[in-house]
């Protein structure tokens, strides 16, 4: 299997904990995942189709009543081979897209009044989503009966936890070094 995809993965690893449909997977995306790792509906539902066509899935419609059947999609011995290969593998070097990055590399060239709201504006969704995934951190920390996946949730979330905090830090510093830049008309909220 081609580690070209990584959804691929993300997917065969969702299913080997339980049979999902598409939209139980997305909400399991969503509600888990969504700190490190995201994914749309039009993504996988034709990796759903791929990993079948591979014979890595399998599928039933799973009757309901009064709402239209849902089609429950399992992972296979072929699939759970594939996800054990994938481990087996170091992962594949990733390249970041940072918006804010490039807006602050050329930065010269801009008011930097816009240059410290938009790190500001960033600052603050990081404190937002160090803030929720704090509270999953104390959900987790709560729970009397430990799960067999509880070591590697308190894992990523420790690297999540770590990762806002110096990203904060670092929106904090990089506005009170724009604020002192020669010349400033940038406002003084905080």
């Amino acid at each position: 299997m081609s580690r070209a995809n990584p959804t691929e993965f993300a997917i065969l690893g969702l299913l080997s904990k339980a049979p999902s449909s598409g939209y139980d997977i997305k909400r399991e995306v969503e509600e888990r995942l969504s700190h490190f790792w995201s994914e749309s509906y039009g993504h996988i539902y034709p990796m759903l189709r791929r990993l079948h066509e591979k014979g890595l899935v399998e599928t039933h419609l799973e009757r309901q009543s009064g709402k239209p059947d849902r089609k429950v999609y399992e992972i296979t011995p072929a699939g759970r081979d594939a996800l054990e290969a994938w481990f087996a593998e170091p992962p594949a070097p990733q390249r970041p897209r940072n918006e804010i990055l490039l807006r602050l590399f050329l930065g010269r060239h801009a008011n930097p009044e816009f240059l410290i709201r938009d790190v500001r504006a960033q600052r603050e969704r990081f404190e937002e989503a160090r803030a929720r995934l704090a509270a999953v951190q104390e959900r987790i920390g709560a729970e009397r009966d430990p799960h067999p996946d509880r070591l590697y949730w308190e894992l990523t979330l420790s690297y999540g936890l770590d990762a806002f905090e110096a990203l904060i830090r670092w929106g904090r510093e990089t506005e009170a070094r724009l604020k002192e830049l020669p010349g400033e008309k940038a406002s003084e909220n905080p």
